[in-house]
């Protein structure tokens, strides 16, 4: 929701339907002291009721990070680059998007979070659909507690690879889940 600061003498005015998506080129300035994000491609995601209304497709979020994601892959040619968001870029899609598209994606995940291994391979001539998702993995904040009675640091790695979706390749690799908690209050 956009609020317009100026013509809010009398009344609160709102217009529904405009959300900026950006990404920005981090680059360290000689004369300052810190990073500046330089913003190189920006995205007017319209709302839910505004697609509705145009009779369009609603894309969410992630989906038009996905299509940037492409275009930045476009752009530079399979050289790897990162990805960092919040936990709204948490999902398994972008990260498969960006792991195929040789990019790391960094992005916050609930301790709470319900994880899940890969499914077991169907065997032949069963009959009904295919399971989604394996097993019930330990819950991150599970595996920290275990880390932290045993006072060591710990990497947490979950299953083989992100379940895939049908239209990409089914290359292997590994995610690993740094598990990470901030120390003040």
């Amino acid at each position: 929701m956009f609020c317009d600061a100026v013509a809010i003498r009398a009344a609160r005015v709102t217009c529904l339907g405009v959300e900026w998506l950006a990404m920005a080129l981090l680059v360290p300035m000689p004369w300052s002291q810190r990073v500046w994000a330089l913003p190189f491609l920006t995205l007017l995601m319209p709302s839910e009721q505004a697609d509705t209304a145009a009779g369009r497709r609603h894309r969410t979020t992630v989906e038009w990070t996905r299509v940037m994601v492409r275009l930045v892959v476009r752009w530079l040619g399979r050289r790897p680059w990162i990805l960092i968001g919040d936990g709204r870029y948490a999902c398994i899609h972008l990260g498969w998007e960006c792991l195929t598209n040789q990019a790391t994606l960094i992005s916050r995940l609930r301790l709470d979070a319900r994880l899940f291994a890969d499914p077991k391979p169907v065997p032949a001539g069963r009959r009904g659909p295919k399971p989604k998702k394996g097993d019930v993995l330990a819950k991150l904040v599970t595996r920290e507690e275990a880390a932290r009675s045993r006072g060591e640091e710990v990497a947490i790695q979950w299953g083989p690879r992100p379940r895939a979706p049908a239209h990409t390749s089914s290359a292997s690799s590994s995610e690993r889940w740094p598990a990470a908690r901030s120390t003040s209050p």
